[in-house]
């Protein structure tokens, strides 16, 4: 059994996630200070972040410190880490350099956890160039996905500030491809802000996804 947990954290309430697996636990978006995560799990062995801005990477270093867990980042962010202007912590709460990732993700990876769980890295970028979502598999069943700032609750991560709408355009038709998986549709979206939803109800709901490019570039989101 896995349980999810849901943790809005800073300043910008990023939500947190911890994927509590029987043996072990994996930490998405690293940015909660250690002593505010629950007692009692099991040891965090992978720390994931879903973009390199500040708000979803602001205790990094310490976590890894702290937990000894390697952090993975998609290669087309990693670089956020040691850029202040691109993880935007100078305009936030002043410049902030990160140590270089453990691990750099690409698209269609897939990553073993344990106890028959893995994790499918699915890139999404719009918000940032190496946005990702992550899809959650329980043996061959789909069973999660965290679409850190790409997808919202009837909404998507920001275009101005540095976004590039085109990439979101062609990052929203391929959520909705990936929606055609058998057993995808129906489950639960847990995103970089905001409430839980499920994938179903954002195609049906969410005004982006019926947006062309132009529309996207003309929103001024």
């Amino acid at each position: 059994m896995h349980e999810i947990i849901t943790l809005p954290y800073g300043p910008l309430e990023a939500c947190v996630y911890l994927i509590h697996l029987p043996s072990s636990t994996c930490l998405i978006d690293p940015a909660i200070r250690p002593e505010n995560l629950p007692d009692g799990l099991p040891a965090i062995r992978w720390l994931i972040a879903t973009h390199g801005h500040f708000d979803h990477i602001s205790q990094a270093d310490t976590l890894r410190r702290k937990t000894g867990a390697p952090l993975y980042i998609h290669t087309a962010d990693h670089d956020y880490l040691l850029d202040p202007r691109l993880n935007l912590s100078m305009v936030i709460v002043g410049k902030i350099v990160y140590q270089p990732a453990e691990h750099k993700l690409t698209d269609g990876q897939i990553l073993e956890l344990t106890d028959g769980y893995r994790l499918e890295v699915i890139h999404t970028p719009g918000h940032s160039p190496g946005g990702i979502c992550l899809l959650l598999h329980q043996g061959d069943k789909p069973i999660a996905l965290f679409s850190g700032d790409t997808l919202f609750a009837g909404s998507i991560g920001r275009l101005d500030l540095d976004g590039d709408p085109a990439a979101m355009a062609e990052s929203l038709i391929r959520l909705g491809k990936l929606s055609q998986r058998p057993g995808v549709a129906d489950i639960p979206v847990f995103p970089g802000h905001g409430p839980a939803t499920t994938l179903k109800d954002e195609l049906l709901h969410n005004p982006y996804f019926k947006m062309s490019r132009t529309d996207l570039a003309e929103s001024g989101f």
